[in-house]
């Protein structure tokens, strides 16, 4: 991982979400406040080549996905030594999910529909705080 972003490298999110319209909604809405974005369709996609996406600087990842659910990734990824702050976003929550995404290494939770609002700032944060 990086030591984090810079004047001269804006911090990079990757965003994992099957719904095409949402995930092309969330990489517009960060590339506007100032992120780089890299997208995927799939947990699984982004396991079976995360040398393809660099070291992001924050994840946000959708709880159900084809083939590798978003603890399933959360899990995957922290076990390969990356570090990212992790944001899972779910049309499922249930307080058992959040307890057990934020066992898991997630520092947010966050229930669809999303307030947008609260996600910049929250991954604003993240970005800062790393």
């Amino acid at each position: 991982m990086t030591s984090g972003p810079d004047e001269n490298h804006p911090p990079t999110v990757l965003v994992i979400e099957d719904d095409a319209i949402l995930r092309r909604g969330l990489s517009r809405l960060f590339t506007r406040e100032g992120f780089r974005t890299l997208e995927s369709a799939s947990g699984a996609e982004v396991l079976s080549g995360l040398s393809g996406y660099g070291a992001p600087e924050l994840i946000i990842c959708d709880y159900r996905l084809p083939e590798a659910n978003g603890l399933q990734v959360i899990r995957s990824l922290k076990s390969k030594g990356i570090a990212a702050p992790f944001i899972l976003i779910t049309a499922y929550f249930t307080d058992e999910l959040r307890l057990e995404a934020i066992a898991a290494g997630a520092i947010s939770v966050m229930e669809k529909p999303l307030d947008l609002d609260v996600l910049v700032d929250a991954c604003r944060n993240a970005v800062r705080g790393r």
